[in-house]
């Protein structure tokens, strides 16, 4: 579905290389991890429908189980993360209610 290489193995990522500050600038993150923003407040939805996607994806794919994928998905979340219903809703709703200057 998606090709990501690890930029210094080139092979697929064997860790979220996202979460580590050793890759700096070869990472469409510029060296931002997830630690470093949640430790700044960062909260993280996580869309369940895009979840049940994605699950029946990668088990169509792998030939394993949608309910089996979608498990083991939302039980190793990032950090600070949450389920949502809808993470489009969930946007329009924290856009709608946040703090404005």
């Amino acid at each position: 579905m998606i090709e990501f290489t690890d930029p210094k193995t080139k092979q697929p990522p064997s860790t979220n290389v996202l979460n580590s500050a050793e890759y700096g600038m070869a990472l469409p993150n510029l060296g931002s991890t997830i630690e470093s923003v949640v430790k700044r407040g960062t909260r993280f939805a996580v869309c369940d429908m895009a979840t049940h996607f994605f699950a029946a994806q990668v088990a169509m794919m792998s030939g394993g189980s949608a309910d089996a994928v979608y498990k083991e998905l939302v039980g190793n979340l990032i950090p600070n993360s949450h389920m949502v219903a809808a993470g489009v809703v969930a946007v329009n709703r924290s856009q709608s209610t946040a703090i404005r200057f």
